[in-house]
């Protein structure tokens, strides 16, 4: 018959004809069978088994002796719990007896919870809960020369000790790396993962009975010892297979941090979670789970990954780091590695993914009339036949400044320079203290705004969707597509945190399998003038050139145009003084203005321009109307 270590940390082999039958444990039906000639044998990961003088454990199990003089485990002198014949129970080590329950004893026939426990330097042997025996233990119950196995159940070798293998029924083998009792207790059934807070400091149950108490469990483990006394992170990537529920540990001789979730709903059980951890839900059904907590240099720390046996889940990029939170990937290949420190410096554009279509400019190419480079983000265009390490900036006569470059279009003062990128543009910022942020002439389906901190990591973040629901009639619910023909082209993302004074803003715009075009990103601080009133306009400045030779052929020349908007704003006197004075403060600036909280209006209402005058009326004894004029840029 085969059995298993439900902690998958340990292969278990099977001496002699040992089975399952139906005599009762203390918690089932059901118990294995030991009839002095059978033993299980471990041999593999005993250094879970070795405890220092400071080492917290519990050793327990569930017996009902058929015969006294027994052993009910042996590693080989290295720690043993035997039984005498006056019941008496007794832990062995190398060097001889270390503890005996003279205040209690176990008999032939009745079924027993044993457990040897030691906490803070005390070591207790507890009978069905009750405390039989204590003494002051600073022991180290570690391997000795011969210790190459472990038996439960087996006589391997006890000094000074002559008695017989195991004889009776067993269930319920389980040995924790912390202690579980200190004082009189009442004995539970033991169980294993999520049910059992302790799970993660398991390191060997057999249960050897039929119980519906036990689910059993993969663990995913490594083991590392930590070179320096400050706060580590443990992280990894996982996703469902055929089952969902996956849960990471840090352990050092506890469970310092745990994180158990849902890989279908991405919920997290914050009944089985303790510690500090994280969830982040990185797409395509994919989470990167993370625990961290403080572990003192040159501690043995565990990462155990566990999910259940009747299934599997997908995981990769598993990784520990003296951090406070998880950071980018780093393989390792069998030893650490030192990143260079994620510093960001300087402000305005730190990163994107837009590619300038001409290249930079080279002081050792000769350019031609017409030749256009990038450089100081801005697009020059070659004036001379013959223009050789001529500066761009500072050469007017050789260079002609045409406009931003793809880079960096959609953070100038215009709307009609694009910044674009095929299938996603994403734009990383360094705003300074901010509020709000306004996205205008986007052309993508999905836009995903995020904002980090140094110090806190991800302090803001929202997705939203570009599509419109402005379905009115069965011909535009056949014909029209919410992505082609409706879709949002501005978004202003609010109330965003302002106490960070140095956040970094990224922006993710994607279009499918076409290209992404952002012509603005605006950022800064939010006002309220007041509440736009009914009857306000709104309309467009056209650029295009319209002629009418003598013939009256009329010829058309498409060109750009800037929006408008006049609106009449009721705000309270209180507030007379503020709005004038920040009025004062934009003029000749080119902000965004948002006439309507709403997307059904936000074409018309929402522009980014300066306003041409203003004029405001006290036209009641609370409230004012101020009229606004305000002219879009092209």
């Amino acid at each position: 018959m085969s059995f298993i270590d439900l902690t998958g940390r340990h292969p278990i082999l099977a001496q002699g004809d040992l089975s399952v039958v139906s005599v009762p444990s203390k918690w089932g039906s059901t118990s294995t069978l030991f009839n002095g000639e059978d033993w299980l044998e471990i041999s593999e990961q005993l250094t879970d088994l070795w405890f220092s003088s400071s080492d917290e454990f519990t050793i327990e199990c569930s017996v009902k002796f058929t015969a006294l003089n027994c052993l009910v485990y042996d590693y080989y002198g290295a720690h043993s719990i035997a039984i005498t014949s006056d019941g008496k129970v007794r832990v062995w080590r190398e060097a001889g007896m270390a503890g005996s329950s003279d205040s209690g004893a176990v008999a032939v026939g009745p079924v027993y919870s044993l457990a040897w426990c030691r906490k803070a330097g005390v070591s207790r042997i507890f009978i069905d809960g009750e405390v039989v025996a204590s003494w002051s233990d600073s022991f180290e119950y570690r391997e000795t020369p011969d210790s190459t196995f472990l038996t439960v159940g087996g006589l391997h070798y006890v000094p000074g000790w002559s008695s017989d293998d195991f004889k009776g029924y067993m269930s319920h083998f389980r040995i924790t790396r912390v202690a579980r009792y200190d004082a009189t207790y009442i004995p539970t059934e033991p169980v294993a993962g999520e049910d059992d807070p302790l799970w993660g400091s398991t390191v060997l149950f057999v249960p050897m009975a039929t119980t519906s108490g036990v689910t059993p469990k993969h663990k995913v483990y490594q083991e590392i010892t930590t070179s320096s006394s400050t706060n580590h992170t443990a992280s990894i990537f996982v996703t469902k297979g055929t089952t969902d529920v996956a849960s990471l540990e840090l352990i050092t001789s506890s469970v310092i941090s745990k994180v158990t979730v849902n890989l279908t709903t991405g919920i997290i059980d914050t009944g089985l979670s303790l510690g500090t951890y994280s969830v982040k839900y990185t797409g395509n059904g994919w989470y990167r789970l993370s625990c961290t907590g403080f572990i003192s240099t040159g501690t043995l720390t565990r990462t155990n990954l566990t999910f259940n046996t009747t299934g599997y889940i997908l995981a990769t990029r598993a990784q520990i780091e003296q951090s406070s939170t998880p950071t980018s990937y780093i393989p390792t290949t069998g030893s650490t590695a030192t990143r260079a420190a994620d510093v960001i410096t300087g402000g305005g554009l730190i990163y994107t993914n837009a590619v300038n279509v001409d290249a930079n400019w080279n002081s050792s190419t000769t350019y031609v009339v017409g030749n256009k480079v990038s450089y100081a983000s801005r697009v020059f265009e070659s004036l001379s036949a013959s223009n050789t390490n001529k500066i761009p900036i500072d050469e007017p006569t050789f260079w002609i400044d045409i406009g931003p470059d793809n880079r960096h279009a959609a953070l100038d003062s215009s709307v009609s320079t694009v910044s674009s990128s095929t299938g996603e543009l994403i734009l990383v910022v360094r705003p300074g203290a901010i509020n709000s942020c306004g996205l205008v002439d986007i052309d993508g389906t999905v836009v995903e705004f995020g904002m980090t901190d140094p110090s806190d990591g991800f302090i803001f973040n929202q997705t939203v969707g570009l599509a419109s629901a402005d379905i009115y009639n069965w011909y535009d619910y056949f014909f029209v597509s919410p992505l082609l023909d409706l879709k949002r082209t501005q978004v202003i993302f609010y109330n965003l945190p302002e106490q960070y004074t140095d956040p970094i803003v990224s922006i993710k715009i994607s279009n499918g399998t076409d290209t992404a075009k952002l012509a603005l990103a605006a950022f800064g601080k939010m006002h309220e003038l007041g509440n736009v009133q009914y009857g306000a306009s709104a309309g467009i400045v056209d650029y295009s050139v319209k002629a009418t030779d003598e013939f009256g052929t009329t010829t058309l020349l498409q060109r750009n145009y800037s929006k408008r908007l006049s609106a009449k704003v009721i705000l309270e006197n209180r507030d007379i003084n503020r709005v004038q004075r920040l009025l004062y403060s934009i003029r000749a600036t080119p902000v965004v203005w948002i006439g309507v909280d709403d997307p059904t209006y936000e074409e018309a209402m929402i522009l980014w321009g300066f306003y041409k005058d203003f004029t405001t009326e006290i036209s009641y004894p609370s409230f004012a109307l101020c009229s606004v004029e305000i002219e879009g840029l092209a």
